[in-house]
């Protein structure tokens, strides 16, 4: 039986991405977003987050945008949950 090589990389590509992260449904949620969430979830699903790294993920990325002056330290927090929320499909 031969499997082509097309369906393997599929596969493979599929195991590498998690499935939640940065779908359809994530990217309608995040055009809803205000701009500093935006910047945010874009910077978190630049790596791929899986369900038990995503937290930790959006705190490094919003602490590196609130210390780098890009978003403000007032809202990063509440802008950090509605990206997490987003990217985890709530």
């Amino acid at each position: 039986m031969k499997i082509s090589r097309a369906l393997i990389m599929s596969l493979v590509a599929s195991l590498a991405t998690p499935a939640w992260a940065a779908n359809a449904a994530s990217n309608a949620c995040a055009a809803s977003l205000s701009p500093d969430a935006k910047l945010i979830y874009g910077a978190v699903v630049k790596e791929a987050p899986t369900p038990s790294t995503l937290k930790q993920i959006v705190t490094d990325k919003t602490r590196e945008l609130v210390l780098s002056s890009t978003i403000a330290m007032s809202t990063a927090r509440s802008n950090a949950k509605a990206a997490a929320d987003c990217i985890a499909g709530k």
